[in-house]
């Protein structure tokens, strides 16, 4: 069921750049290259969920993309993560909690992906690449 409350998916102002394909992950990586905004976003909330990273607020928030781009197996696994974070469905009656739990973990996520990616190379980036395109879902 798509979200109706909730028209945006916002990421932190400050970390645009680490999102744009020219200059943020699309330049540090192919994998990356060409990636839809929605799709950035998600690993972004993977790689913190791999690293055992803590939600982290956003500073400033910035809308980054429409809810209507989520396809039906992004919004499940967006309340999946609410569910699994709160340990109670509860939360799946507030579609603001949902997306800002999944703004928070993108917004821990992005941050340490985006340095591993830059700080390191060779073998290291592949195996975030092979990593990343495991949880790939085909589209």
């Amino acid at each position: 069921m798509p979200f109706n409350e909730v028209d945006r998916v916002y990421i932190d102002a400050n970390d645009r750049e680490k999102y744009n394909d020219k200059t943020g992950l699309g330049s540090l990586s192919p994998f990356f290259a060409q990636k839809s905004n929605s799709d950035l976003f998600l690993f972004a909330i993977a790689y913190a969920l791999k690293n055992g990273l803590p939600r982290k607020p956003l500073a400033s928030r910035d809308g980054y993309f429409r809810t209507d781009y989520l396809k039906e197996v992004d919004e499940v696994l967006l309340k999946s993560l609410a569910v699994y974070d709160k340990k109670s469905i509860d939360v799946l009656e507030n579609e603001k909690e949902i997306l800002q739990i999944a703004e928070e973990y993108a917004n821990a996520g992005i941050k340490v992906l985006y340095k591993d990616l830059k700080n390191r190379s060779g073998n290291y980036q592949l195996e975030i690449e092979e990593y990343l395109a495991e949880i790939d879902i085909p589209r």
